[in-house]
């Protein structure tokens, strides 16, 4: 089975418990929780929005990078158990 750190995300932001996730997708555990939090924290300190005079100029830049060039914007990855 797959899920998305999206999806684990989402049940968190929807007020879901770590326990009640767990109870609802018994093959995650309490680490692949944890590993889904660590991710959006981690891209959420690297990325930022540069938003322009209109919503099409809106551009990602990595907050680390010394050109500020645009980064592609990469998936989350899935668990497969």
């Amino acid at each position: 089975m797959r899920i998305t750190v999206y999806d684990v995300l989402s049940y968190l932001a929807s007020g879901m418990t770590h326990q009640e996730i767990l109870a609802d997708l018994p093959y995650l555990t309490e680490e692949d929780i944890l590993a889904c939090l660590s991710y959006a924290a981690d891209r959420e300190r690297q990325q930022l929005v540069v938003k322009g005079g209109s919503s099409s100029s809106i551009k990602t830049f990595r907050r680390d990078s010394s050109s500020a060039s645009p980064t592609s914007t990469q998936a989350p990855p899935t668990f497969t158990l």
